[in-house]
């Protein structure tokens, strides 16, 4: 039969086990806080390297647009030089459809 001593000791043996596991829980849980807090820096990054790259799309497309329209070319290109018809008159900005999505006004 077991002694009180030896009870004792197991009783306490199991207690350093439970201490183990929960830090051992705690640690996993730090390790996956900081491995979603990296991947939202990671993403935030992303996120803020596309818009900028979105802006430098639009600004060239922009600055292409003008210098479409200030070029000699799109006098000769332009709509109403294929066909006779007079240019019309009362709306001066001209539309540019791009892709289907956006509509500049210029």
């Amino acid at each position: 039969m077991a002694s009180k001593t030896d009870n004792v000791q197991l009783v306490t043996r199991r207690m350093q086990l439970a201490t183990r596991r929960t830090q051992l829980a705690t640690r996993r849980m730090q390790l996956a806080t900081r491995r979603t807090q990296l991947a939202t820096r990671r993403t935030k990054l992303v996120t803020r390297r596309t818009q900028l790259a979105t802006r430098r799309t639009q600004l060239a497309t922009r600055r292409t647009l003008l210098a479409l329209r200030n070029s000699p070319l799109a006098v000769r290109c332009s709509p109403y030089a294929a066909r006779r018809t007079p240019r019309p008159r009362n709306h001066s900005k001209k539309k540019v459809r791009i892709r289907k999505t956006k509509t500049l006004y210029f």
